[in-house]
């Protein structure tokens, strides 16, 4: 997670590379349905020559001068004496308030300014230290900093013994939380169970976040080892964390069912493998004539026997024992259980549409 410094120094650089993006009106409107047509014709402009206070300002339902003015602050507090006051006064909370000292943030609102929290006396703390009126005492029930700081490794250990993986993992200021971002379906609930029975040592400050659920619902599963042997997938999914496939091509060519199993043929004939596919995806056996895979998190399926144009693939093939995230779950039943159905090595698919769908998004794109 961000530290407060660097959010407040990511919030303040200008940037070029958004310089001339236009905020649609309705965009504004739908966000902040209270602003004047004065305050929202004023970030529309200013978005055409400094996108990212507009943007803030679309965010916060804030005027452009307002905007611009806290990005300014922003600055002052990452640079020069108001920079410095912010860090001794930090230091000093850090060092004589460790006991219920819990952190600093950008606090948006309802007050505009930067916050400082305590378990206990916030504005009694924090006025033994500073008259500023920009920074405001806050009052968070809780651990404080210096106890969440030297417990957290402990609980890194703990699910690093328990095997969970998790997206991210840090401190939220706000909220006065360590948050723990996974992965996989269950874990919290097991975790919480562990922690019940006393077999793991889970602190209150710790916050277990479940994966959010996919925007598209799987089709019904049918178990059809005569048309769809197996549907080697990832067992952990992939799509909350950053992608490192970068310039990766794409690759067109058809899916085709080969002896119960979904095999990719690219079109110059080089490839000729069958597929693994990620956990966003499910096998689709709704259509008895056809089989398909549907992505969970864009909705669209993929037939075999169509062209498609899959992205993403691993720049070699994988192997289900190049790691634990690798091996693949089995979908469907196993109809013989002499030998492995739909064997590696695979060609790894992280997403994919038909021919069609694709020549369409890429006409969208040049039309943006």
């Amino acid at each position: 997670m961000l530290t407060a410094a660097s959010a407040m120094a990511l919030l303040a650089l200008p940037s070029v590379a958004s310089a001339q993006q236009a905020i649609p009106e309705e965009n504004i409107r739908e966000n902040c349905p209270e602003m004047s047509d004065e305050d929202v014709q004023g970030l529309r402009e200013l978005a055409l020559r400094q996108y990212p206070p507009a943007s803030y300002g679309r965010d916060n339902c804030i005027s452009a001068s307002e905007a611009q003015a806290r990005l300014a602050k922003q600055s002052q507090w990452t640079i020069g004496e108001a920079a410095t006051e912010l860090r001794r006064l930090v230091a000093t909370l850090r060092t004589e308030e460790a006991e219920t000292f819990t952190g600093h943030w950008i606090q948006h609102s309802p007050t505009y300014g930067m916050a400082f929290g305590f378990t206990r006396d916030a504005e009694a703390t924090l006025a033994k230290y500073t008259d500023n009126p920009e920074f405001i005492a806050v009052t968070q029930p809780g651990a404080s900093k210096q106890v969440i700081e030297e417990g957290q490794d402990a609980v890194m250990a703990t699910l690093e013994q328990q095997d969970v993986i998790f997206a991210s993992a840090g401190r939220d200021y706000k909220t006065n939380m360590f948050e723990v971002q996974l992965v996989a379906d269950g874990d919290a609930e097991r975790l919480r169970a562990l922690a019940d029975r006393g077999e793991i040592e889970l602190p209150d400050w710790v916050r277990l976040l479940p994966p959010p659920p996919y925007p598209h619902a799987a089709p019904d599963r049918v178990v059809a080892p005569d048309r769809l042997k197996a549907f080697p997938q990832m067992r952990v999914r992939n799509d909350m964390f950053m992608s490192t496939l970068v310039g990766v091509s794409d690759e067109t060519g058809r899916l085709s069912l080969e002896d119960g199993c979904i095999v990719f043929r690219s079109d110059d004939g080089k490839t000729v493998m069958n597929t693994l596919w990620q956990a966003s995806h499910a096998p689709d056996l709704s259509d008895p004539d056809r089989v398909g895979v549907k992505s969970l998190r864009w909705g669209n399926t993929v037939w075999a026997g169509e062209p498609v144009v899959i992205s993403g693939k691993q720049p070699g093939p994988a192997r289900a024992q190049k790691n634990r995230n690798a091996e693949p779950a089995l979908w469907a039943e196993v109809a013989d259980d002499v030998g492995a159905p739909c064997p590696a090595p695979y060609i790894s698919v992280e997403g994919a549409q038909s021919e069609t769908d694709a020549r369409e998004a890429a006409i969208e794109q040049r039309v943006d």
